[in-house]
């Protein structure tokens, strides 16, 4: 059974789940309120075991999540996912996504493109509402094709999305 626990943040809280290796199964972006994350988290995770602290390989990534909603960009890059119930399109349209840079976008299309799919749009926007790991696999990073930051369905929607775009040094347009 994966754990979680909650992290605050300058954002809010959020939370995050990892399983038996510590490889990241989910992420919970930051909540407006501890209320809300709670009810999300008993609707969403309550086939998780709640930890009361981040076990010790785990520690520093919770100080990095906290620094990078404090403001200061980080990649997560040498994060480990938890891969097992990913498709072999998410698996390499996720791998894919990793790989764009911080401070850069890219769009569905030219995403899909990446991974063989051309004009794969809908399929890729597919595998961003389902992504589980919202930050450590940088679904804010997808924009639409005309460069718009378009729906984010992760927690504060495309408001969290325009703020972790520029905060990263992104170029955002509406």
């Amino acid at each position: 059974m994966n754990q979680f626990c909650t992290i605050e943040t300058a954002k809010g809280p959020m939370a995050i789940s990892w399983n038996q290796t510590f490889e990241i199964a989910a992420v919970a972006l930051p909540f407006s309120s501890s209320r809300n994350l709670k009810v999300w988290l008993a609707e969403n995770w309550s086939d998780k075991a709640d930890s009361d602290a981040l076990p010790k390989p785990l520690k520093k990534l919770g100080l990095r999540i906290q620094s990078y909603f404090a403001g200061k960009a980080d990649d997560f890059k040498d994060v480990a996912v938890d891969q097992s119930a990913f498709s072999e399109f998410q698996t390499k349209v996720y791998k894919e996504l990793r790989r764009v840079r911080t401070s850069s976008t890219i769009t569905y299309g030219e995403l899909g493109d990446r991974v063989g799919r051309q004009g794969a749009v809908r399929a890729v926007g597919t595998c961003m509402a389902k992504n589980p790991c919202p930050l450590i696999i940088p679904c804010h990073r997808v924009l639409a094709a005309n460069g718009k930051v378009g729906s984010f369905s992760a927690e504060g929607g495309a408001s969290m999305k325009s703020w972790m775009l520029k905060m990263e040094g992104a170029e955002v347009r509406g």
